[in-house]
């Protein structure tokens, strides 16, 4: 079968894991609009994939080393994949879906785990990162400033990051089309600046930080969906927050008293 690109074997069976362990809860929702989705099936094609000599990794290669031995296995598998993103981009509607909407719909769909060299992939073709649950001694999370050459990023998870004492350290204005953040468990009392020049943000997560205060979000123009679940923020300032973006779905007031 001929693919178009990036799905080369490596890239299909990367998407294909990726699908196993992000969309495991939420399967259901797949099923209900294509029962004839399985997720025991992609763990099925995954496993003949590993049998015969390929190791799946976070930062496996485009090229599968024993490819050939298994290329009806990966079509099949790919032909799943794409299934699986066709039902998503339907079933993922709301402001909160964000991430899994951008993930069926995006030309790139691999999501890097940690900042992926050139000889993985080119910058241009990043579109999603996770350099969540980060240590502050990781290599990566000290060279997070480069970050800012994945000038297609579209969204980008932060969660438990150690910024309680640090500057987030990415200038996100290099990041023109930047529509997802998620900052959940950061330790977070304010909100980092950068953010306010992120125009595109539609989907800002600020869930389990101990926030104070946020600032005047109204240069957000298209911003959707906020998440406040457990913040230190009273309900009067969660109001407040509605009152000032009436378009964004804020989720969860914390149970502070106001």
């Amino acid at each position: 079968m001929t693919r178009p690109y990036p799905w080369t074997d490596g890239y299909v069976v990367a998407v294909a894991d990726q699908i196993l362990w992000n969309y495991q809860v939420i399967w259901p929702r797949f099923t209900a609009h294509n029962p004839d989705l399985s997720l025991q099936r992609i763990r099925d094609l995954l496993g003949t994939i590993r049998a015969a000599g390929n190791p799946i990794s976070d930062d496996m290669a485009p090229h599968l080393p024993k490819g050939e031995d298994v290329a009806n296995t990966v079509d099949e598998l790919y032909q799943y994949v794409v299934g699986i993103r066709e039902v998503g981009a339907q079933i993922f509607t709301g402001p909160a879906d964000l991430p899994e909407y951008l993930f069926c719909t995006c030309a790139f769909p691999r999501e890097y785990r940690g900042l992926p060299g050139p000889d993985l992939v080119s910058p241009d073709e990043v579109e999603l990162l996770h350099m969540g649950d980060m240590p502050a001694h990781v290599q990566d999370w000290k060279q997070r400033r480069q970050i800012e050459q994945f000038s297609r990023l579209r969204h980008l998870t932060l969660f438990h990051s150690p910024l309680s004492h640090e500057p987030l350290g990415i200038a996100l204005e290099k990041l023109p089309l930047l529509q997802g953040l998620d900052l959940r468990e950061s330790g977070l009392t304010y909100l980092p600046d950068p953010i306010l020049q992120c125009s595109q943000l539609t989907f800002l997560m600020l869930n389990d930080n101990p926030l104070v205060q946020l600032p005047d979000l109204t240069g957000l123009p298209k911003l959707r969906y906020l998440g406040l679940a457990r913040t230190g923020l009273s309900r009067r300032q969660v109001a407040h927050m509605r009152t000032q973006l009436p378009h964004c779905e804020i989720a969860d007031a914390s149970h502070k008293p106001a």
